[in-house]
């Protein structure tokens, strides 16, 4: 029998059978009620509902001001990154494989670069780079790979719209590294897949902000 990973994989539009025969157990966010949850609001629920109330209260100017802070959320957001690190070997192997599955279905663009050349600077302010395994921007994915012959790093990027995001989640049953990817509201696909991860106490998340 093939060994089940210690990963939960969920979409609310499901995609059918899982590739290369892996087996992966439901997530808690294959409901359309959890993704939503998890989404949040979208920039075009806060213009309408802004919209709305501008009517109501007759001056464009309150619209105006919400759409400027609104931007520059947005801006700030960009520059925001999480980083984890520690994951055993295996667990690296697991995540890996279901990023890229989850990645290619989004259509990222990837590059890799070894070790020197295009490696993210952001990874010099976190406590240990070298240890460093995923890192997250809203567009951007950047996964440090380990093979024999030295670190090498692999960028996705992802197109327009899409937002990525990465943290760990504190459960009674254990800790979780939960990976997800929106679609961009008006793509009208709604979707929003999740990686949900098994991981031990010693697995580490940073969180910072990069200046370009």
């Amino acid at each position: 029998m093939a060994r089940v990973p210690d990963i939960r994989f969920s979409s609310v539009a499901p995609w059918g059978p899982w590739e290369a025969g892996r087996t992966w157990r439901p997530g808690r966010h294959a409901t359309a009620r959890g993704a939503a949850a998890r989404r949040g609001t979208t920039l075009v629920e806060v213009i309408a509902a802004v919209t709305v109330a501008s009517a109501i209260l007759g001056s464009g100017a309150l619209l105006l001001v919400q759409i400027l802070r609104i931007e520059a959320g947005e801006r700030e957001e960009a520059h925001r990154f999480t980083a984890v690190g520690r994951l055993s070997a295996r667990l690296r192997q697991d995540v890996a494989q279901a990023t890229q599955m989850v990645l290619r279905r989004a259509g990222a663009e990837s590059s890799t670069a070894p070790r020197g050349r295009g490696v993210p600077l952001l990874t010099l302010m976190l406590p240990a780079p070298e240890q460093v395994d995923y890192i997250v921007r809203p567009d951007v994915l950047y996964r440090l790979a380990r093979p024999a012959s030295g670190l090498r790093r692999e960028r996705y990027r992802l197109p327009a719209g899409w937002k990525c995001t990465l943290h760990i989640e504190e459960e009674r049953a254990g800790r979780w590294l939960v990976m997800c990817l929106q679609a961009p509201p008006t793509s009208g696909e709604g979707w929003q897949y999740c990686i949900e991860a098994s991981v031990g106490q010693h697995v580490a998340q940073a969180e910072g902000e990069a200046r370009p």
